[in-house]
């Protein structure tokens, strides 16, 4: 995680170090997504969880707060091959 203030903008980078997010998801990041059926077992033992929320508020915040947001993956070379995720903020100052 990297986090930097240069002139009027700060910038909070994080990188991981697992497989990254499928091209599928890094479409539809940031978007509310249905609820899922798990299965625990047996599927009579079946629950409804909703997932994905998490970039839907990392969205969300980015966005009322006037900045944007970057996903993608690594290359395969570097030190962090996984997601990669940038968000942008304009500094306010008091």
């Amino acid at each position: 995680m990297c986090l930097s203030a240069i002139d009027a903008v700060l910038t909070l980078r994080i990188k991981e170090d697992g497989p990254g997010l499928s091209a599928d998801a890094m479409v539809h990041f940031g978007q509310r997504r249905d609820t899922r059926l798990l299965f625990q077992g047996l599927p009579r033992r079946q629950t409804g969880m909703s997932l994905g929320l998490g970039s839907v508020i990392i969205k969300a915040i980015v966005e009322l707060h006037g900045g944007h947001y970057e996903i993608a993956n690594g290359e395969g070379r570097s030190e962090y091959s996984g997601a990669r995720l940038g968000l942008t903020f304009p500094r306010r100052y008091s």
